[in-house]
């Protein structure tokens, strides 16, 4: 209080000493006042320090640009030219941006220029936008700018998205036209990517009768089976899966996988699934086997020594062990 005393002491009395939040002085008035003037001067000195406030704090200018288009879209410009500049920049800060696109889209002119084939396939990311409908009817125009490859990843992954949106929501609407887009891509792999996405649908909604359904008849009726797949799959059932009869196949797929690769992971899955079956002491053992072959390998086979342990004081399979 003497501090304040000393730094504020008003040259004459009565004084009305005004300050920030932060206890910098921010106005002085002196002699007396009425209940009138008093309330002037506050509100005075409120909106100085709001101005102040405004006028030190500036917009970092990385936002100044996207203000401005807000701004001018809101005052109705919407030629081509803007529309174009307004996606990007709505699609940088992620925000909606779809709606820019298909105004875009329908406004110009030239769709087969490369300014715009690079335009859908940037923003070709929502199966139900125009740009993904013009990249998925006429991938023949985008093949001088990307490959194959490029292409189908860029379509896959706009349906993957779907898929995982249909499934947080519990939208089988949704899901139903991921599938359906599936089809009208015409993907050189749209059986196995069908399959993928169902498995991803069925097994983010916790609907494991019908994952196991889909894979145990995809693995049956596909000619070429690679162990990675394999191995994923009885992993799944391992953890998740309390089916008898699953059980015993994924129990084959694991033995097969192991069969194929010497890789320790393989040997771990097979492990669990021998322990998952009742089969203990043959689980350990391929337990032990997993161990030595990550050793070999220079690995990290922690998950399998957790494994061990499950299996010897009979615990049940988490469903994170890995």
């Amino acid at each position: 209080r003497e501090r304040f005393k000393l730094s504020h002491r008003p040259s004459e009395y009565p004084a009305v000493l005004y300050f920030t939040v932060d206890g910098k002085l921010n106005d002085v008035y002196y002699g007396g006042k009425t209940q009138q003037e008093l309330l002037s001067l506050s509100e005075k000195a409120i909106t100085t320090h709001q101005t102040t406030v405004v006028s030190q704090t500036s917009i970092p200018s990385i936002y100044t640009k996207y203000l401005d288009y807000q701004l001018q879209y809101r005052n109705g410009t919407n030629h081509p030219d803007f529309l174009y500049d307004y996606a990007y920049e709505l699609k940088k800060f992620n925000d909606p941006y779809q709606h820019i696109v298909d105004e875009y889209l329908t406004a110009t002119t030239n769709l087969t220029s490369i300014k715009n084939l690079e335009f859908v396939y940037d923003f070709a990311d929502d199966i139900h936008s125009q740009a993904f409908d013009i990249l998925i009817g006429n991938k023949h125009y985008f093949k001088g700018l990307y490959d194959n490859d490029k292409i189908n990843n860029r379509i896959k992954k706009a349906i993957r998205t779907s898929v995982i949106t249909a499934a947080t929501s519990n939208n089988k609407g949704e899901f139903n036209d991921a599938l359906t887009t599936i089809e009208k891509a015409k993907l050189k792999t749209s059986t196995s990517f069908e399959v993928d996405m169902m498995a991803l649908y069925y097994e983010k909604t916790d609907n494991w009768k019908d994952y196991v359904s889909v894979i145990s008849k995809h693995i049956k009726t596909t000619s070429q089976k690679d162990a990675a797949s394999l191995n994923q799959a009885a992993w799944k059932f391992a953890a998740r899966i309390d089916d008898n009869k699953a059980l015993e196949d994924a129990l084959d797929w694991a033995k097969t996988a192991a069969d194929m690769k010497s890789e320790y992971e393989y040997t771990e899955t097979y492990a669990a699934l021998l322990y998952k079956v009742g089969k203990k002491s043959k689980a350990l053992k391929e337990g032990e086997k997993a161990i030595e072959q990550a050793r070999k390998q220079g690995l990290d086979y922690s998950t399998t020594l957790r494994l061990m342990e499950i299996m010897r004081t009979d615990q049940p399979l988490p469903a994170d062990l890995k």
